[in-house]
């Protein structure tokens, strides 16, 4: 590898990938790489504010305004109609990749890739193309292993038969849904001669794989490659497109809970009015970060505030309890409430309850007393 290298960027078309992922390319700029990411045209605006290089790829099924729709429907669904939509998403985004990456990375005169784990195709590109390339795990890992539960499945501490009976049947479940996926990279890697990958990880780095996740906030009995590193979160407000905000409107005096439902919740006004109505109980502020999902007059025109702004002076933070929440969270030091995502899944960063309480809503915006965690 050269001193000055080019990295590409290859990963899943949601913020929640996007924002980790560019903060890990400003830190290579900063470091005097030169860094591009190839995705689709309605990520442009988020990679420009960071200040990286963008290729455009996926016109064809991706054109502009085409990610939220997609967003809004999966943020409607629930359980394992939404693990189904996911999935072939998964797919689709694939399909591009392995069509239009290769190309464009050429053109681009590309060292070596960053390929999100969420995007099974991005190693072979790398293969084909002969280059380096290392796994970036955003999320939870995608591993799957028997005594781990995958993440839209289950919470809580495997113990007892009962437990790890349902592990393994959800982890069976995630696999045969992942099989027609696998199986259009299979085709494609041998239409480019290159051998078929064995096993759940094959698509992943054998370089390095490097996980935002710090390493309090996952299972301890994780059986992990070699290559994995548990590296903390990547984080960088600094990047990220400033949002008009009336700081007048806020004081000293009362503490400030901020509120984030992330891509798939945002357009759930159940949950923020709940959230709403529960802060309106204790002396405090209340900041809500739309994400573009609901018009604010829905909530009676509450402020909004890009989350890093916000986070750095929160005393509470409520979210949809996905990585990135909890890694802002972890680092600005607030306490946290969570509520259950679309796909069904809870939050089980085992770190997090450490020194703070946690308290579930349900998607209906409900007390769930089973996600009560006391400090």
């Amino acid at each position: 590898m050269l001193d000055m290298s080019h990295f590409g960027i290859l990963s899943f078309p949601v913020t929640g990938h996007l924002h980790p992922l560019t903060a890990l390319g400003r830190e290579l700029k900063r470091r005097d790489h030169r860094v591009t990411v190839f995705q689709v045209a309605d990520i442009e605006p988020m990679v420009r504010s960071a200040g990286l290089a963008f290729h455009l790829i996926g016109e064809r099924e991706f054109p502009l305004g085409s990610l939220r729709p997609l967003d809004q429907r999966l943020g409607r669904m629930r359980g394992m109609e939404a693990l189904g939509l996911i999935f072939k998403r998964f797919g689709c985004n694939s399909e591009m990749i392995l069509r239009d990456a290769p190309q464009a990375i050429r053109s681009e005169s590309v060292d070596a890739l960053i390929v999100d784990q969420a995007e099974w195709a991005g190693g072979s590109v790398a293969e084909i193309l002969q280059l380096p390339f290392i796994t970036a795990i955003l999320t939870l890992p995608l591993h799957l292993e028997p005594n781990v539960p995958f993440c839209a499945f289950h919470e809580g501490v495997i113990g007892g038969f009962r437990q790890r009976l349902q592990t393994a049947a959800g982890n069976l479940r995630v696999w045969a849904m992942a099989q027609k996926h696998r199986a259009k990279i299979h085709r494609q890697r041998a239409q480019w001669g290159l051998p078929p990958r064995v096993g759940w990880g094959a698509f992943d780095s054998d370089l390095a794989q490097v996980a935002q996740l710090p390493a309090a906030f996952d299972f301890p009995w994780r059986r992990l490659p070699a290559c994995f590193h548990y590296t903390g979160p990547f984080c960088d407000d600094a990047g990220r497109a400033e949002v008009d905000f009336p700081w007048s409107r806020l004081d000293d005096s009362r503490p400030l809970v901020f509120v984030s439902m992330g891509t798939l919740q945002n357009g759930n006004q159940r949950i923020f009015h709940a959230v709403a109505e529960a802060c309106a109980s204790f002396p405090v502020q209340t900041v809500i970060s739309l994400g573009g999902g609901l018009p604010p007059e829905q909530l009676g025109g509450v402020a909004r505030k890009s989350i890093g702004g916000s986070l750095r002076s929160a005393t509470a933070t409520a979210s949809a309890g996905r990585l990135n929440n909890f890694s802002w969270r972890a680092q600005y030091g607030s306490g946290i409430a969570h509520a259950r995502s679309a796909d069904g899944s809870r939050p089980r960063h085992t770190g997090s309850t450490r020194g703070r309480s946690a308290l579930g809503l349900d998607g209906h915006g409900d007390h769930d007393s089973r996600g009560q965690i006391d400090s």
